[in-house]
């Protein structure tokens, strides 16, 4: 702030003084202006004046709009700069006839607004009342330069106002995407949960970028038409292209996972949520809705899941990927798991009651068996009871079979040695 300070009054002072020295040797007006014109020293320094001027104007909207920034966001906006600076001297030495004071301003404030739409896109995760306004400013801003570059092109031909129309129409779709991701952000305030808010954001994202796309396409046919290869535009071309590509490799991956989702995983019943953590690692709440079971066996919220798979598709916990699961090996493995542990679960207690006697163990219906009174009662056995004898059996079954083959196999073996 300080610098800033020092050099509006260095540069009003050296004007002031430029103004009198002019004034001093022509003693009239008319002269004196010439005189000024004339002289690129003189220029120079009301050149200056004017940029301290613009600069003065645009911390006054920052502080409006944006506040104080932040250490990272002016790092990232020095870095951004310098390289649009570049690439825009590229791109104008094709007009080197336009080169002029009118020039020099509209790259000035071509720059300006550029600052200003990166930090709108940088601020939208930070939403304000004021970033609505200034998104606002800045589309009508974007507008108006478009119109004035087509109808200046239509009316002359192609010039500099070709490039800056190009440039505006990039900085349009800037606008577009702040102002969607701020509307998004708003209806996820108001409700909640907003389940598509992920669909919406993948498919906003991959339009703006096709568009930027197209723009591009469209600037460099005409170029080629007009002038020469415009090299200045194949960088940017290039990394919108590979952001293009991103996206739409995102929405596939994404469509692919939702997929799984909803027709390969099961959903979690009361048992599985009461042996598990019973908390959604995602968003640390407990799991009292509608769950999910991945391949690994973890269950999340299905909410999470659907904005977990937007970015990746693994698992929160152990990173399985679920897009290169076999679901046939899984399965069996599953199945087995599921049998050895109902199994497990037989042998532990089959209970039997007869005339309201316990029985848990064989020793205990051998010992029941052999009393003297075995004749005079009935036998009656639980549901609870047979269907626990069902399960055992049809467990036993595919086990007993996995063994025999084994048996046999290993003996065939034996016998050929």
């Amino acid at each position: 702030m300080w610098k800033i300070i020092v050099l509006t009054l260095l540069s009003a002072v050296a004007s002031l003084l430029v103004i009198v020295n002019a004034f001093y040797q022509k003693k009239q007006f008319y002269p004196a202006i010439v005189f000024i014109m004339k002289s690129n020293g003189s220029m120079v320094v009301f050149y200056f004046q004017i940029f301290i001027l613009f600069t003065i104007i645009a911390n006054i909207i920052k502080l409006i709009f944006f506040g104080e920034l932040r250490r990272a966001e002016i790092d990232r906006l020095t870095d951004r700069t310098w390289y649009t600076l570049t690439e825009t001297c590229l791109s104008f030495a094709v007009f080197r006839e336009d080169f002029n004071q009118i020039f020099l301003g509209l790259l000035l404030l071509l720059v300006i607004l550029k600052v200003f739409h990166w930090l709108a896109d940088e601020r939208v995760e930070f939403i304000e009342q004021r970033l609505i306004s200034i998104l606002a400013i800045l589309s009508t801003v974007d507008v108006f330069f478009i119109y004035e570059a087509v109808e200046s092109t239509m009316r002359l031909g192609p010039t500099a106002q070709l490039v800056f129309g190009f440039e505006y129409a990039i900085l349009l779709t800037l606008s577009w995407n702040s102002f969607i991701k701020y509307i998004f952000h708003i209806i996820d305030t108001y409700v909640s949960p907003w389940e598509n808010k992920t669909y919406y954001l993948l498919y906003s994202e991959l339009i703006i970028r096709a568009i930027r796309v197209a723009i591009y396409v469209v600037f460099v046919l005409i170029m080629l038409n007009i002038y020469i290869v415009p090299l200045f535009v194949f960088r940017p071309m290039l990394f919108t292209l590979k952001s293009f590509r991103k996206s739409l490799n995102d929405v596939t991956l994404w469509q692919r996972a939702i997929y799984n989702l909803n027709t390969l995983y099961p959903d979690a019943s009361e048992q599985e949520l009461t042996r598990s953590d019973n908390v959604c690692i995602i968003c640390r709440e407990e799991m009292l809705r509608t769950c999910k079971i991945l391949p690994c066996n973890h269950i999340f919220h299905t909410v999470c899941l659907r904005s977990w798979f937007q970015r990746q598709q693994s698992c929160p916990i152990c990173r399985l990927n679920i897009l290169n699961v076999n679901y046939d090996n899984l399965n069996s493995t599953n199945d087995i798991q599921q049998q050895n542990e109902t199994l497990n679960n037989i042998q532990e207690t089959t209970e039997i009651i007869i005339n309201n006697v316990e029985l848990n163990t064989l020793e205990e219906i051998n010992k029941f068996n052999n009393s003297l009174d075995y004749h005079r009662l009935k036998l009656r056995c639980t549901v609870p009871a047979l269907i626990s004898m069902h399960t055992l059996l049809q467990v036993s079954h595919p086990i007993t079979e996995h063994y025999m083959k084994r048996s046999e196999t290993e003996e065939i073996n034996a016998n050929r040695k």
